[in-house]
């Protein structure tokens, strides 16, 4: 039995009863997206740490610099 496909008419799987689920291109592409996404997050995560680090110690200097300024008044 063999249909043809009409112009402008969609090709839909065809579900054969009791058998539902997702085809192995679907997975495979929804695995490629969220790799994808996970190394952006892990890419921005690792830069996070050192600049934190930058920050917090540009924050201790500057209290630093004004207790000896205070004390020195």
């Amino acid at each position: 039995m063999q249909r043809e496909i009409v112009k402008g008419q969609v090709m839909r799987r065809k579900i054969v009863k009791g058998q539902t689920g997702f085809t192995l291109v679907e997975l495979l592409a929804v695995m490629a997206i969220l790799g994808i996404l996970a190394g952006l997050v892990a890419g921005t995560v690792v830069g996070l740490g050192s600049r934190s680090q930058s920050v917090r110690l540009d924050g201790d200097r500057d209290s630093i610099g004004k207790a000896v300024n205070s004390v020195s008044l």
